[in-house]
């Protein structure tokens, strides 16, 4: 999927969940360091990694993608000073878009 731009009152979001295989209906978990996939969150132009959590295709076509993501994300804003961010309850139905 590519990054999606989100707006939440002052703060700018861009979502981007990336699977490392292809993928079938079902639940890919998020790990750190990665094993399945990562997703990032871009808050205020700060990016943040996926330390835990999961996507879920439910729908998966040639044309089309849809389901659910959820994930705890985390950067390193200075020596021993971590930001946390979660991300809950996405929801994506896209179309499938296929670069030849």
């Amino acid at each position: 999927m590519g990054p999606r731009e989100v707006t939440q009152g002052s703060d700018e979001y861009m979502i981007d969940i990336q699977v490392y295989h292809d993928p079938a209906t079902g639940t890919y978990e998020f790990a750190f360091p990665p094993v399945d996939g990562v997703g990032s969150v871009i808050k205020n132009g700060f990016i943040h990694y996926s330390e835990t959590g999961r996507v879920t295709f439910n729908q998966l076509s040639s044309t089309r993608m849809a389901g659910t993501f959820t994930f705890h994300a985390f950067r390193l804003a200075n020596p021993g000073e971590r930001v946390d961010l979660d991300v809950t309850e996405g929801v994506y139905d896209v179309p499938v878009i296929l670069d030849r």
